[in-house]
């Protein structure tokens, strides 16, 4: 009675495990190993990916896999919208980011006629008039720029190898200038 581990004969990355006791000889693949319960048991507490040496039955965690550039500008999409829609404070108010906050008070400095107006920001209602208006929708519009000119030099950096980590594109975006 055994134990054996299938693998992918190219990446040696165990493909599964199969006892015969419970398994017919027949329905274990061809080019499985043979290996202790307890390998497989130390194995299966690995978690994750399992390599196996096929000449010696002996089985580790497979390296990490590097993410692939579009996970890297994946993450940072991910990071630059959140801080671009997370919101801003103008003059100690605070200022929704969204994109919907930011087209109505765009929307807002382009169409309204008669100051002031009310404006619900996160700390409840004001009246702005329109030169705290425009200075809010320039703040909003430049905190929105400045999101997207920092991905960009971001994703510059992943495309030139300087950032191959989620690790690294997270520590890059926390360390942008603000």
């Amino acid at each position: 009675m055994g134990v054996f581990a299938s693998f992918n004969p190219e990446t040696r990355e165990v493909t599964g495990f199969y006892d015969d006791a419970i398994h017919e000889r027949s329905k274990i693949p061809d080019g499985a190993v043979e290996v202790t319960a307890e390998a497989r048991r130390a194995a299966l507490a690995i978690g994750g990916r399992i390599v196996i040496d096929p000449a010696t039955g002996e089985m580790s965690a497979a390296p990490a896999v590097a993410p692939t550039s579009e996970a890297l500008h994946a993450r940072l999409a991910a990071l630059r919208f959140e801080s671009e829609t997370g919101g801003i404070e103008v003059g100690g108010v605070p200022v929704p980011t969204d994109r919907a906050s930011a087209a109505m008070m765009a929307s807002a400095l382009a169409t309204v006629k008669k100051w002031p107006i009310p404006f619900k920001s996160a700390a409840g209602f004001v009246d702005l008039d329109e030169a705290t208006t425009r200075s809010i929708a320039e703040a909003v519009a430049t905190h929105v720029q400045d999101c997207f000119a920092h991905e960009r030099d971001i994703a510059a950096r992943i495309e030139a190898g300087e950032l191959a980590t989620i690790e690294e594109v997270d520590l890059a975006w926390a360390n942008r200038a603000n």
